[in-house]
């Protein structure tokens, strides 16, 4: 077997606690080790973790960014200082097997040249269940993972994208593309990636004997609260989308794509649209805010605290929210993620269409030829009924039956 030269990269925020599992198993690698390049890069962690490997891991090269630049860019700074002819990518909240690399390499070595990207299955931490064998894509641009794939006979079957955390990709390929687009930050920036891999006419396989084991999600959970990972995984939905259909397409699924956004808005913001009918009027009138306050206060005032216990008053967090509610709108954070994501996409549509015009300026296969591997693109994350009804009507009329008719 050729033992191609590697950079291992991992990026690192505040995972002190996850190191030296992971980089104890990349010492145990069954490569060669002067073959092996270690590269970890730090977001400004506020723990010990760059006091920890240098004291136990002295052998990995650092960087050291200032802040939390996420997982794109650290990616990117570190595949521009490595020197391998490949690039590996694992999470810090990973172990790789023993031969988790060498079977990376052994099969893209025996690939056709167009192979320049294979990515691992990865299970879960105690090794008896699959987390992912494989992606797919929602037609909304929402990467999934699966857990098993169709029956093939070849030993290497094609995935239109490889985890990103645990993954082998060609050095010069994946500076000459672009690398992971910084603007993602984090979530599906392997989704776009792949996309554009296959859409410049690479092709990526998954190798099931490379094998990791994963914390899951124990990097993203300590990091991003929930609304801010809905409203980096509706933004980067969007940025995928619009920089990597054809033309043809884009402007057939975009209009579903928004409408069914703004959809899951709605529903997640649990607004009462009885307010909003037109020519709805409240037959009681109210109590103003300020006539409330004064009145509990001077209460209190005049009878002490066991006022406040009086039945009158012990709703009274309910009945301010009434009457707030009357002026303003409560809806929750989740919500607000997805609005906000919709804001940030009009606010980069030139650095979108930029990066468009990149890849599409480059493509050398069809969308056609890749929808196979979405796997499912009607794949919803989202089971209220109401939704379901949404997307199957839009489906419907935009005929987005019939773009995706052989895939799957």
């Amino acid at each position: 077997m050729n033992f191609s030269s590697v950079s291992i990269i991992v990026v690192n925020y505040n995972g002190a606690h996850l190191l030296k599992d992971c980089f104890n198993s990349l010492g145990e690698l069954d490569y060669p080790r002067d073959r092996l390049e270690l590269i970890m890069v730090d977001n400004g962690s506020s723990d010990n973790s760059l006091l920890l490997m240098k004291e136990n891991f002295p052998g990995v090269k650092l960087i050291e960014n200032k802040k939390n630049l996420g997982f794109a860019e650290p990616n990117n700074i570190a595949a521009s200082y490595a020197t391998g002819e490949y690039l590996a990518f694992i999470n810090n909240d990973m172990k790789a097997s023993s031969q988790w690399l060498k079977n990376l390499v052994s099969a893209i070595s025996k690939s056709n040249k167009d192979v320049v990207c294979v990515g691992s299955k990865i299970l879960n931490w105690e090794g008896d269940s699959v987390q992912f064998l494989g992606g797919g894509l929602s037609f909304d641009g929402r990467g999934f993972e699966l857990q098993s794939l169709p029956q093939r006979n070849d030993p290497y079957p094609p995935v239109l994208f490889a985890c990103g955390g645990a993954m082998l990709i060609r050095r010069d390929v994946f500076l000459e593309l672009g690398g992971f687009d910084p603007r993602y930050f984090a979530y599906f920036e392997d989704v776009d990636l792949g996309w554009r891999l296959w859409i410049t006419g690479y092709r990526i396989l998954l190798v099931p004997d490379s094998i990791v084991y994963h914390r899951y999600h124990q990097t993203g959970n300590s990091i991003f609260s929930l609304e801010q990972k809905i409203f980096l995984g509706e933004r980067n939905c969007f940025y995928t989308i619009i920089k990597n259909y054809e033309e043809s397409y884009l402007k057939r699924i975009f209009p579903s794509v928004l409408l069914l956004k703004i959809k899951r808005m709605l529903l997640t913001s649990k607004l009462n649209r009885s307010d909003w009918i037109v020519g709805y009027e409240c037959n009681k009138k109210n109590k103003s805010f300020y006539d409330i306050i004064k009145e509990f206060l001077l209460g209190i005032r005049d009878n002490g605290l066991s006022y406040v216990f009086r039945r009158k008053y012990y709703l009274l967090p309910s009945y301010l929210e009434r009457i707030i509610t009357s002026r303003y709108v409560l809806t929750p954070k989740p919500s607000m993620g997805s609005f906000l994501a919709l804001e940030e996409v009009m606010n980069n549509l030139d650095y979108l269409f930029e990066k468009r015009n990149f890849i599409q300026s480059r493509r050398k296969r069809s969308d056609k030829e890749i929808f196979k591997l979405f796997r499912d693109p009607f794949n919803s994350q989202y089971d209220e009924e109401e939704y379901m009804q949404a997307m199957k009507n839009l489906i419907k009329i935009f005929k987005l039956d019939e773009i995706f008719s052989n895939s799957g």
